[in-house]
């Protein structure tokens, strides 16, 4: 049962980089539209490249942690 919830939370992490537009006031801007608008105010690709590296540092673990668990869980 947890595997599948783990790939689950990986799969909401992932998407939510989709649905940038919910994000429309200060307090609930989502990480990728802050990067897109931060580029488009400083034209340096900088703050995408660093909001990738965050979401690769979030679900990297989540990913492998998930792997781990369905080989333990068997």
């Amino acid at each position: 049962m947890i595997p599948p919830l783990t790939n689950e939370l990986v799969l909401l992490l992932k998407d939510s980089s989709l649905v940038f537009v919910l994000g429309t006031t200060a307090e609930t801007t989502e990480l990728a539209k802050y990067g897109r608008e931060a580029v488009a105010k400083t034209f340096n690709g900088t703050p995408i490249t660093v909001v990738a590296l965050l979401y690769l540092a979030v679900t990297f673990p989540l990913t492998r942690l998930a792997a781990w668990l369905e080989v333990r869980g068997g």
